[in-house]
């Protein structure tokens, strides 16, 4: 059964997508209608959230009104958070307010450079038992 706090992480995100995007209103021009999209979507999943909790009846059918809300507002999510990259940059640290890793460029790892091992002869063989600095015999092919 559904917890209490099953969607809590989801809310808390929007919610601290709209206030950075609040926040940074100056710098995205143009971002209220899908402040207000995402915001809508969000109070009506806690109202959704807080019907499901309230009764057991109808509870099914909430739970999928719940799950279909859910999924429209993290499309809503994921066209805001694009919308932020086009209008700030793709590089800039600004992106960690709206929960956005920015895009950095890799660090390659310098390889020392490899120095060959030197060369040795190989030791010669002795056969078990036979006294060091005899080699042992070659057996002949049958």
């Amino acid at each position: 059964m559904p917890g209490l706090t099953e969607y809590g992480k989801i809310f808390r995100d929007w919610d601290g997508l709209l206030g950075a995007a609040e926040k940074r209103a100056a710098l995205l021009p143009g971002v209220d209608d899908h402040k207000a999209a995402l915001a809508a979507l969000l109070a009506k999943a806690r109202e959704l959230k807080l019907q499901q909790e309230g009764f057991s009846g109808d509870k099914k059918a909430t739970t999928e009104q719940l799950r279909s809300l859910v999924k429209e507002g993290r499309d809503a999510a994921s066209m805001l958070r694009a919308f932020v990259k086009s209008r700030i940059g793709l590089r800039t640290e600004v992106l960690k307010e709206f929960g956005i890793s920015p895009t950095r460029s890799r660090k390659r790892a310098v390889k020392p450079p490899e120095v060959p091992p030197p060369a040795t002869a190989p030791p010669p063989t002795t056969a078990p038992g036979a006294t060091p600095g005899t080699t042992t015999p070659e057996k002949p092919a049958k």
